[in-house]
């Protein structure tokens, strides 16, 4: 064995277990980051979703209200009978 792969070996021995364990921290805490933004995309995605219902819902209502109010005015009977009243 050359000195330099005996180097190696007697370096890597003794990092060896932290390299290991330091891996499988940084994948557990990974994978908890991944979940996490997962969860915060799912959240985000609902509060679009019933945003998104509740702009619908509104533009409903107000088309609605807009038609009831319209119908409830009758602008144009009163503008034909304006009219009418402006002819005579």
């Amino acid at each position: 064995m050359s000195v330099v792969e005996e180097v190696r070996s007697a370096m890597q021995y003794p990092l060896s277990p932290e390299l290991c364990a330091l891996k499988e921290r940084v994948a557990a805490l990974e994978r908890k980051v991944d979940e996490r933004i997962d969860a915060l995309e799912r959240k985000v995605d609902e509060h679009e979703d019933r945003a998104e219902q509740r702009s619908q819902d509104a533009k409903r209502r107000a088309e609605t209200r807009h038609t009831e109010l319209v119908n409830w005015l009758n602008l144009a009977a009163r503008v034909s009978k304006l009219e009418q009243k402006e002819s005579t």
